[in-house]
């Protein structure tokens, strides 16, 4: 399905701290901390990619955090962003181990825009056994994606 994961950094006690404070607190100008670096990971393993595509979350998810961190990111890339999938709403990811995470279902294709053989770039905050990006990809493989990567920020 996706073809090859980059991430900016190693998920670490640092990181995790970051992450809470720009995740759960909203801090976004702690995107700008890094925005050089996370452009040149882009142009340097993705340039020709056509579509990004950020990683929904559920209503609920929304809702309680007020924004989608992974669209956050997304927007510091210079592509078109579409969001075809929804995210159906499960128990936090972190609290499943990956043969729990692997199981689930957890997007739906939501959109009448069809996606021709193009070349997909799925964004994400942390990677850390590959279920989440692995189903994002299956679904839009099976809705006419063409070449599917992903970046993440952290990789655990």
């Amino acid at each position: 399905m996706m073809t090859k994961n980059r991430s900016l950094l190693h998920y670490n006690a640092f990181i995790k701290e970051w992450m809470n404070r720009f995740k759960f607190q909203g801090d976004y100008a702690l995107l700008l901390s890094f925005k050089k670096e996370w452009l040149s990971l882009f142009y340097q393993h993705f340039k020709t990619c056509s579509l990004i595509i950020p990683i929904p979350l559920s209503a609920e998810r929304h809702l309680e955090r007020g924004f989608n961190q992974s669209e956050a990111l997304a927007s510091l890339l210079p592509r078109q962003i579409v969001s075809p999938l929804s995210r159906l709403h499960t128990e936090k990811q972190s609290q499943k181990n990956k043969q729990e995470r692997l199981q689930e279902e957890l997007f739906t294709f939501s959109s009448s825009r069809k996606l021709n053989n193009e070349e997909v770039l799925l964004i994400d905050d942390i990677y850390t056994t590959g279920a989440t990006l692995y189903k994002a990809s299956k679904v839009l493989k099976q809705n006419g994606a063409g070449l599917i990567s992903a970046m993440t920020l952290a990789r655990s």
